[in-house]
């Protein structure tokens, strides 16, 4: 942009990168947050969508929604990543209304179809 030399790692000088906020994050689309990171290694969309995900959920209890379990909790979108559309924002995906707190067990258990959710809670899948 300014033609002033930059390190090889970087896309921008410190004049010129622009750094978004935490609320502007939370309201890009799922292809404007790939775009912006079209630069890095594809595991990166991964881990920085975990971290936003942590984040828009920081304010839950640490505790599994299905047995109680308080020690390690993992957040488990209740629709997969791949249901949403390009144009589908981080705050709709990673949002509390589709995130449920589980344990690692759980957590399996409801990606594989034996735990599943009704108006009563967490039930075993018949």
């Amino acid at each position: 942009m300014c033609a002033k030399p930059i390190h090889a790692n970087r896309q921008h000088c410190s004049t010129h990168k622009r750094v978004l906020s935490r609320s502007e994050y939370y309201t890009l689309t799922v292809a404007e947050f790939k775009a912006r990171n079209a630069h890095q290694h594809p595991s990166y969309y991964r881990g920085h969508l975990n971290t936003l995900t942590r984040l828009l959920n920081a304010h839950r209890p640490r505790v599994c929604q299905a047995c109680g379990y308080s020690k390690h909790i993992e957040y488990c979108h209740m629709q997969p990543l791949s249901a949403f559309e390009a144009t589908t924002t981080i705050e709709e995906i990673s949002g509390p209304a589709n995130i449920f707190l589980l344990c690692p067990n759980c957590h399996w258990e409801y990606d594989h179809g034996l735990l599943r959710v009704d108006p009563a809670g967490f039930q075993p899948a018949v």
